[in-house]
């Protein structure tokens, strides 16, 4: 083999490595970017639905109050669809909450709470369970047309959603939070 055919190759094999170190940078700038898209997505979701959260509690506050004010002035197709909209609002509500709480795959929300946010949970459970009981005893009321257990209801309701709200909004400043550091995370990862 000659001095030219050594420096050749030489050449040929340097130039294959950079070729190769380049389509390595390529492909793990592919992956970076797809990991930055799906964790945006996924805490997107997230952050959504625990916004989602917080706006049904009010609605259902609302749809109860709907059915009082539709009740006493017996207002009966108003009170029906009230009545149909609490029982879906409430439907949307436990579902949300339960997959926000679990992370259980339930509309694709996977891996797990901060400590933060479960602590936060801890706070909503009982707030949701008096929202849920609440509602519950308000169509009871109306139903036996029972204007003192009717009244009893709404101030249960209105109070249980007065804590809620509150503690839901952390809540989702929370997710927001920890949604930006994990972007900041594979930002840096991506950037490395």
């Amino acid at each position: 083999m000659t001095e030219e055919s050594k420096a050749i190759r030489g050449l040929r094999m340097r130039y294959i490595a950079a070729l190769s170190v380049l389509a390595s940078l390529v492909v793990m700038t592919f992956f970076a970017e797809h990991l930055t898209t799906l964790g945006l997505s996924y805490d997107g979701r997230l952050v959504n639905l625990a916004g989602a959260q917080r706006m049904l509690s009010q609605k259902v506050t609302k749809d109860a109050e709907r059915i009082a004010a539709a009740h006493e002035m017996r207002d009966i197709e108003t009170e029906k669809d009230a009545i149909r909209m609490i029982q879906e609002d409430l439907d949307r509500f436990v579902k949300a909450h339960h997959a926000l709480k679990n992370r259980d795959g339930t509309f694709e929300l996977r891996g797990k709470n901060s400590e933060q946010i479960n602590q936060r949970f801890e706070i909503l459970d009982p707030q949701l369970d008096l929202i849920i009981e609440s509602a519950g005893e308000l169509l009871e009321a109306i139903e036996a047309d029972d204007f003192e257990k009717e009244m009893h209801a709404l101030q249960n309701l209105r109070w249980a959603e007065s804590i809620f709200l509150p503690t839901m909004d952390e809540t989702v400043d929370m997710y927001e939070a920890e949604s930006l550091m994990h972007t900041r995370t594979i930002e840096l990862v991506s950037l490395a």
